[in-house]
C-alpha cells in the first residue's frame, strides 16, 4: 500500500499518479458504497484494497486530486457533506478546513501590520517613487458608449425597407384599408413592442403610392422571370368592387402554381361572344372569361386549348339537378321559405334559440342559401339538418309560444288570421318527417356537386397538362398537328397566344 500523507488521507486511497507531483485520491466512503460493504469502516474498507471488487469499484467512482483543499471540498462539498464518507471524515475535513482558515487569516493580518509599519518608518527618508508627478499626467476621460434596452434599439436603413415592405403585403393580406396604419391605437401597439417602430411606419400616402408601385413592379419582374418560355394556363374570373365596376382578375398557372398577373376594369366592354373574341385576340390578358367568346377563338385559330370554367359548370349543375327534379326543388323552396321565416321573425328565433341553448348547450346561426351561388343551398341545409332535433322540439312543446310570438301585437282580424297561418304552415313543415327525410336526399345529391366545385375554383385545380403528363408532349405535338388545317400556316412558337382558360406559351 502506498504511503499516506497528510491526516486527510486516513479516509482516501491513494491512487495512480497524475502528475509529478500529485497522485489520485479515492474516497473511502464511496469505495465502500460502491462494493456494498456499508458494515466496514474506512480502515476495513483500506485493508481490501488489493481485491478485485476493491479495484473495480474505484474504476465506477470519481477520483479527485491528491490534494487536501480538494479532497476536504470532496468530504464536505459545498452545501452538504459527502453521503458516503463516514463521521470520523466529516469531523477530520471540517476541523482542518477551520485550521486552514485561521491560518489564511493570521498571514493576512501580518501582511497588512507590516505595511503599515513600513510606511511609518519610511515617513522620515521616501523612497523614490515611480509615479508619475501631476505635470506629468494626461488626465483621459473614457467615452460612454450610449446603450440601447431591447425595446429601443433603432431600425438600420435595411431592416426599415424589409418593414415597410411587410407593412404593405400584411395589409394587402388582410384586405385593411391603407390608413390603418396612421391610426393612433395602432401606432401604440406596434410602439410597445419597440419604441422605435413609428419611425419605420409607413404613411397613408407612402403605402397607398410609393410602396405599392414599387411591390407591384418587383413582383412583375419575378413573374417575367419565373415564367419566361413555360408552358401556362391563363384564367379569368370577374368580380365587382365597392363602387360596381366590374374588374377582371387574370391569373396563370405553371407547374400546379397560381399567379395573379393583372386586374382589369372591364366596365365598358361588351360581354357578348363575338366581343370576347375580338378581345381574347387583341389583348389576351386583359379581358373576362366567356364560353361563346372562347368558342370562336378556337375556331378562328385551332392550336389554342380552350377549356370551360369548371367551377362555373358545377354551379350550373346545381341549377340543372333542381329543373329534372321536381320534387327536389320544391322541397328546397320549403327550406329557404323556413329559413328565411326563421331569420325575419326575432322573436320567433329567440324561442328556437332557447330550446336549442338547452338541448346542445350552443347556439347555431340558420344560414341563407344564395340565389347566385346554387352551392351555397348545400351548407344551408346541412345547417338545417344539424338543428333537425332542436326545432322539432320547440315546434311541439312551445308551438303556441311561437305562434304568438310571430301574431305578435297585431289586432286585425285578416291580418292576425294571416300571420297565424303562416306560423302554423313553417311549424307543419318542421313537423313533417317526410320533409326531413327528403332533405336527406337532396344534400346527398348536392354534396358531390359542391365538393366538385370548390375543388375546381382552388389554386391548384387550373388545368396543367405540361405538369400532369410531362412525358407525352410529342403526343400532344401530333394531336395538335391532326387539329390544325393543312392548308394553314403552322405558327411560330412566339405567335402561340391564348386567353380565359387557354393554355399558352408565355
Amino acid at each position: 500500500m502506498a504511503k499516506l500523507k497528510g491526516e486527510i488521507w486516513r479516509f482516501f486511497w491513494q491512487g495512480e499518479k497524475q502528475n509529478k507531483a500529485h497522485f489520485r485520491a479515492y474516497c473511502l466512503g464511496c469505495i465502500r458504497k460502491e462494493m456494498g460493504q456499508g458494515s466496514l469502516n474506512d480502515e476495513g474498507v483500506l485493508n481490501l484494497s488489493n481485491s478485485t471488487e476493491f479495484q473495480r469499484a474505484c474504476q465506477n467512482i470519481n477520483s479527485v486530486n491528491g490534494v487536501q483543499k480538494t479532497m476536504i471540498a470532496h468530504i464536505l462539498g459545498g452545501t452538504k457533506t459527502c453521503r458516503n464518507a463516514s463521521t470520523a471524515a466529516i469531523d477530520t475535513a471540517k476541523r482542518l478546513r477551520s485550521q486552514s482558515q485561521k491560518n489564511a487569516s493570521s498571514n493576512k493580518r501580518k501582511s497588512t501590520s507590516d505595511g503599515d509599519e513600513s510606511d511609518t518608518t519610511g515617513q522620515a527618508e521616501p523612497s523614490p517613487s515611480k509615479r508619475l508627478k501631476p505635470a506629468d499626467r494626461t488626465e483621459k476621460i473614457q467615452q460612454k458608449l450610449k446603450v440601447y434596452r431591447g425595446l429601443d434599439i433603432p431600425f438600420n436603413d435595411e431592416q426599415t425597407a424589409a418593414v415597410k415592405a411587410q407593412f404593405l403585403r400584411a395589409t394587402i393580406s388582410a384586405k385593411l384599408p391603407f390608413r390603418w396604419v396612421t391610426d393612433p391605437e395602432v401606432i401604440k401597439l406596434f410602439t410597445m413592442f419597440r419604441s422605435t417602430a413609428q419611425d419605420v411606419m409607413p404613411s397613408n400616402g407612402v403605402l397607398s403610392e410609393r410602396l405599392l408601385d414599387e411591390e407591384a413592379d418587383r413582383v412583375e419582374e419575378e413573374l417575367l422571370a419565373e415564367l419566361n418560355q413555360k408552358a401556362v394556363t391563363l384564367t379569368c374570373d370577374g368580380v365587382k368592387d365597392i363602387s360596381k365596376n366590374s374588374l377582371m382578375g387574370v391569373s396563370v398557372s405553371a407547374m400546379f402554381r397560381p399567379y395573379l398577373v393583372d386586374l382589369y376594369d372591364a366596365s365598358a366592354d361588351r360581354k357578348d361572344g363575338q366581343a370576347m373574341a375580338d378581345a381574347f385576340e387583341s389583348m389576351i390578358d386583359k379581358v373576362e372569361g366567356s364560353k361563346a367568346g372562347r368558342a370562336i377563338l378556337v375556331i378562328r385559330r385551332p392550336y389554342l386549348f380552350a377549356f370551360p370554367c369548371c367551377g362555373h359548370q358545377g354551379n350550373l349543375c346545381v341549377v340543372d339537378y333542381f329543373k329534372v327534379n321536381a320534387d327536389a326543388k320544391d322541397l328546397s323552396e320549403k327550406a329557404v321559405d323556413l329559413i328565411g321565416w326563421i331569420n325575419n321573425h326575432n322573436r320567433v328565433r329567440c324561442i328556437f334559440n332557447d330550446v336549442q341553448l338547452e338541448q346542445t348547450k350552443n347556439i347555431l346561426t340558420y344560414l341563407v342559401a344564395v340565389i347566385t351561388r346554387w352551392t351555397t343551398h348545400l351548407t344551408a341545409f346541412q345547417r338545417l339538418k344539424d338543428l333537425k332535433q332542436p326545432l322539432r322540439a320547440a315546434a311541439l312543446t312551445r308551438r303556441e309560444d311561437i305562434i304568438r310570438a310571430q301574431v305578435g301585437a297585431e289586432r286585425s282580424g285578416p291580418r292576425m288570421m294571416e300571420l297565424t297561418e303562416a306560423a302554423v304552415e313553417q311549424l307543419d313543415v318542421i313537423d313533417n318527417s317526410e320533409f326531413w327525410k327528403g332533405l336527406s336526399v337532396v344534400i346527398e345529391d348536392l354534396e358531390p356537386i359542391a365538393y366538385a366545385t370548390n375543388i375546381c375554383q382552388s389554386d391548384k385545380a387550373s388545368p396543367d397538362p405540361q405538369r400532369t403528363h410531362p412525358s407525352e408532349e410529342q403526343l400532344y405535338m401530333e394531336l395538335l398537328a391532326q387539329e390544325l388545317d393543312p392548308n394553314e400556316e403552322c405558327p411560330d412558337d412566339g405567335e402561340l397566344e391564348g386567353s380565359g382558360d387557354e393554355y399558352e406559351d408565355y
